[in-house]
């Protein structure tokens, strides 16, 4: 994994800044970019494991279609 920390978001990202953007190597050294969350500094870490999670793409908005888009999460080893 690595990473850029979004410090200025585009507006609809407002409330989630700053926020980690990683590029994230899979099986078959295919790569693909992701918003990371629930994350802790610490795991802002070259090479850091992680699970793809299904999360909302945008912030709630009781007017639009729910939109949900694969995450990022930190891998936890327990």
């Amino acid at each position: 994994m690595q990473w850029t920390i979004i410090r200025v978001s585009p507006k609809s990202f407002a409330k989630e800044a700053p926020y980690p953007v990683v590029i994230v190597k899979l099986t078959a050294s295919k790569k693909m970019i992701g918003q990371l969350v629930d994350w802790q500094p610490a795991d802002l870490i070259k090479g850091k494991k992680v699970v793809t999670v299904l999360r909302r793409a945008y912030p709630e908005d009781a007017e639009s279609i729910i939109d949900y888009t694969m995450k990022f999460k930190p891998y936890e080893d327990n």
